[in-house]
């Protein structure tokens, strides 16, 4: 885990609350780890139908999402949620596929089981590139969690998005132009992740 990331998690989870009291319900959550906290979604994904709403924690893993699914989306009940979470659980704590996709698992069971109407969009981990960042020793992972997150979207009637196609340069790296670093998005990263995911989020909305 990173240095420092408990104290901002748990700030970040009592801006949320704060949010919750006048946040409308209904709208569009997106929840994640910093890929999603550093995603100006206004700027992105602003003409959606439906309101955008952040909720990504940098740092964050699969098991801070178990914890915080309560108040990053159960009391907004949102209609549709973005999910793009794993990568810090591969990098920064050694974690396996095993691993991750039965935290996976139990993150699907409970939207299930507390928002049973609400659409659910699983990102695939994004690629990353060791040239600047020395993880591609995790590339292998990162694919294979890819699978089984396909698998349990389909498990669970809810949409998977392969992210991770659009982002990689052939072989599997996350392509500088798109990248601040080896693993952050610069704009036009954001700019191909929102152009494939306004796609996927109007067909939901529009269901």
């Amino acid at each position: 885990m990173l240095k420092g990331f408990f104290g901002y998690y748990n700030k970040k989870r009592r801006l949320f609350k704060r949010q919750n009291r006048t946040y409308d319900k209904g709208q569009t959550i997106f929840i994640g780890d910093s890929i999603t906290d550093m995603c100006n979604l206004d700027k992105y994904y602003g003409g959606l139908p439906l309101k955008v709403y952040n909720r990504g924690i940098s740092g964050d893993v699969t098991q801070g999402v178990i914890d915080r699914l309560d108040v990053s989306l159960y009391a907004l009940a949102p209609s549709v949620v973005v999910i793009l979470i794993g990568i810090n659980d591969v990098n920064n704590d050694g974690r396996d596929k095993n691993y991750i996709l039965a935290n996976y698992e139990i993150i699907l069971d409970e939207i299930k089981k507390n928002l049973p109407k609400s659409k659910v969009i699983i990102q695939s981990i994004y690629p990353v590139n060791d040239d600047v960042h020395n993880i591609a020793k995790n590339t292998g992972v990162i694919i294979s969690v890819n699978e089984g997150l396909k698998v349990l979207a389909d498990k669970y009637g809810y949409v998977y998005a392969d992210i991770f196609g659009e982002l990689e340069d052939g072989n599997n790296r996350l392509l500088s132009a798109y990248a601040t670093d080896g693993l952050h998005l610069n704009e036009r990263g954001y700019e191909v992740v929102s152009k494939k995911l306004k796609g996927r989020l109007y067909k939901v909305i529009n269901e």
